[in-house]
């Protein structure tokens, strides 16, 4: 996704042949400055999916320098894993503020003395059963350009795209709809499957699998 706020992307990182006890594969979706967006082929709803692996909220906000990119992403049981702040001007990351599980707390949105997702306006975690029509969003700090949430299949291989209006009492509603699957080499095709094995022995373990 790509807008004046610069680039929103999906980032996977695979460590091949090693143990999860030495370095742990993830996937991400947020705002990374520099790099390249992957190519994404939009594609038609599937007939059937299978349980969500990941999810990604994003809220962007405007502020009097440019664009504030506010991502949470979140395992498939709902759980916050991370939490990362970009102040963006014409697409361009100026500075970046993050909170999470190995973050420090970001202070451009009042949040110095402890760290607060609800305060920078992200739920403290998702029901992955639920529908869309079931997410509350809490109060933005700052005006809200857009509210988009990513449903990530098959770790990345698949992607729902949400964009998300806010009713007066909080709840969340999808105003629109698209699939995403990103393209491929054939490199990629060959040892993507074992990376995503990777991930679902890291889920099953209950270690993190998102950044």
């Amino acid at each position: 996704m790509r807008g004046d706020f610069g680039n929103i992307t999906l980032k996977k990182t695979c460590f091949y042949h090693r143990s999860f006890d030495v370095n742990l594969d993830t996937i991400a979706i947020g705002h990374y400055d520099g790099e390249a967006e992957p190519a994404m082929q939009t594609v038609g709803p599937p007939m059937a999916t299978e349980p969500p692996t990941s999810f990604a909220l994003v809220r962007i906000y405007c502020d009097s320098d440019g664009a504030v990119v506010l991502t949470g992403n979140y395992e498939a049981n709902g759980t916050l894993r991370s939490l990362h702040l970009d102040h963006t001007r014409s697409g361009t990351r100026l500075f970046r503020q993050n909170d999470g599980i190995y973050m420090d707390p970001p202070s451009s949105l009042q949040m110095r003395s402890a760290p607060n997702p609800v305060t920078a306006g992200l739920p403290p975690a998702l029901e992955p059963a639920a529908s869309i029509q079931s997410l509350r969003l809490p109060a933005a700090p700052l005006p809200v350009l857009m509210n988009v949430l990513f449903t990530s299949y098959e770790d990345g291989s698949l992607i729902r795209e949400d964009m998300l209006t806010q009713a007066e009492n909080g709840i969340a509603m999808s105003t629109k709809t698209r699939y995403l699957r990103p393209s491929v080499v054939d490199e990629q095709r060959q040892i993507e499957p074992s990376c995503n094995v990777q991930l679902g022995k890291q889920r099953a373990a209950q270690m993190r699998t998102v950044e």
